[in-house]
């Protein structure tokens, strides 16, 4: 599990060196894959697309007739599992800025910023756009593999299948980003939501700001409050100059928060 970002990346490049070779093989050939991609685009998203000629050759063509989504039922479903996802997506950002506008902070180095988006997946409206998402790319190949199942046979059937296995590196890519969405690392502790804490500010460059995630800082800063805890303030003095003051308002609410579970834990004995 822990290596499937090495096989990733490993199937990701060798669909990028093949695709690009490929691609550049058609174009020589005048074939012009582009315009089969904008045709299925629209008929798939939009439901209707116009007629088109497409080239597949110096002396051939392919001809596509004007379509309509309803014009062949097996369509018709995908339509609504091609925009699970989008749809998803765009209410997932309306929530995400929504929540970022009410928050009024500009600030991505104040503790106020990095507390919002370290709890935002655990919201509720969060997780139920994630789980619009996800449930695209689980819906597709199952409706496919069923149409093909149920509606093809010989050497379409076969061509179906082959076109899914060569897709599935593509899914598996999608998948583990909507994992990732569903699934992040950045710790919760109890004193990320205090007051005074959220009144920190953090030192953060620019190039944090568009390359380090606010997971990535998390663990970062967590590690720096460890090491400064026992004597060493170098790490936690990377973010912040005055190392002690927020050092102390961290211990402060953790000692209180293990003091209460420890209260909470007796009680219940």
């Amino acid at each position: 599990v822990e290596c499937r970002h090495i096989w990733l990346a490993l199937f990701s490049w060798y669909g990028l060196v093949v695709k690009v070779n490929a691609r550049c093989t058609m174009f020589r050939r005048g074939i012009n894959i582009n315009a089969l991609y904008e045709y299925h685009a629209h008929l798939f998203f939009f439901g209707f697309a116009s007629e088109m000629r497409v080239d597949v050759g110096n002396c051939s063509a392919l001809e596509l007739p004007e379509q309509r989504i309803w014009d062949q039922g097996v369509n018709i479903p995908w339509i609504f599992v091609a925009w699970l996802l989008p749809l998803g997506a765009g209410a997932l950002l309306l929530v995400v800025l929504g929540g970022f506008v009410a928050l009024g902070e500009s600030d991505f180095g104040s503790a106020r910023y990095l507390h919002y988006t370290w709890h935002l997946p655990r919201r509720g409206a969060y997780k139920w756009c994630v789980g619009v998402m996800v449930l695209a790319p689980v819906l597709l190949p199952t409706l496919w593999f069923l149409q093909v199942l149920a509606y093809t046979s010989g050497s379409e059937e076969i061509d179906n299948l082959i076109v899914m296995k060569e897709c599935a590196y593509s899914g598996l890519l999608l998948i583990f980003s909507l994992n990732k969405l569903a699934f992040p690392s950045a710790p919760v502790h109890a004193w990320d939501g205090l007051p005074d804490f959220l009144a920190l500010s953090f030192t953060r460059s620019l190039l944090q700001l568009l390359l380090q995630p606010n997971y990535s800082f998390s663990a970062k800063f967590v590690d720096a409050l460890w090491t400064a805890q026992h004597g060493d303030q170098s790490r936690l003095r990377r973010y912040t100059g005055d190392p002690d003051r927020v050092l102390d308002v961290c211990r402060a609410a953790q000692a209180a928060e293990a003091q209460q579970r420890k209260v909470l834990e007796m009680s219940s004995l």
